[in-house]
């Protein structure tokens, strides 16, 4: 027949660049797989270095060295034992301080807001409620007070009698404040949160060898 039907195309090279493809993609994918596995178990390997790191630095700093002797180190925990009850009585010393110039100032503030709340200035405030409320001295009490101090002042009592009233009469004035103070401090919200130096036992590593 010469009208027959065409002979079947040759498909052959189609299937073959198609195949060609799909191995270069699962290539692909390989090698990234194994890219990825091995960046990752990289980092995983840094972080016990970084842990190391961070211990010997925290080992270093609990035993720092402060002098060698002959190449012999000299450890800061050896040095603290035998300068610890001088730092104590320096920090005691350091508290009172603290303590003395915060009751002068909370002392300061509670005159203040009284002061404010009369509506008279604070020098008026400490003449209405404490001096002018002081008495002087009477004789009698020159006299007793003079005694029981005779040894000390080595005079008679005509020329130390001014120098006694006024002593006298600057404690009472002093005491009468303290007082009026106190009054004052339970009335208000004081609060300190200023607290002693605690009491630190020192190691020594002499006595426990």
């Amino acid at each position: 027949m010469g009208g027959g039907s065409a002979a079947p195309r040759n498909t052959y090279p189609m299937h073959s660049t198609h195949f060609k493809i799909v191995s270069f993609a699962l290539g692909c994918l390989v090698w990234a797989a194994a890219g990825f596995a091995q960046n990752g178990g990289a980092a995983k390997s840094k972080q016990p270095v970084a842990t190391v790191t961070v211990s010997n630095a925290v080992a270093t700093k609990s035993s720092q060295v402060v002098a060698t002797v002959g190449g012999r180190s000299i450890y800061d925990e050896v040095l603290t034992p035998s300068i610890q009850g001088q730092l104590q009585r320096l920090r005691s010393q350091e508290y009172e301080v603290k303590k003395k110039a915060l009751d002068s100032l909370i002392e300061d503030n509670l005159l203040e807001a009284e002061a404010k709340k009369k509506g008279i200035p604070k020098e008026k405030l400490l003449e209405e409620e404490i001096n002018s409320k002081v008495q002087d001295p009477s004789g009698a009490e020159l006299q007793a007070y003079y005694l029981a101090l005779k040894d000390r002042h080595n005079r008679p009592l005509d020329e130390v009698k001014v120098e006694i009233k006024t002593g006298m009469k600057l404690a009472e004035i002093q005491k009468a404040r303290q007082d009026y103070l106190k009054r004052l401090r339970a009335d208000a919200e004081v609060v300190v949160l200023l607290s002693p130096p605690k009491v630190q036992v020192g190691f020594d590593p002499a006595r426990s060898a």
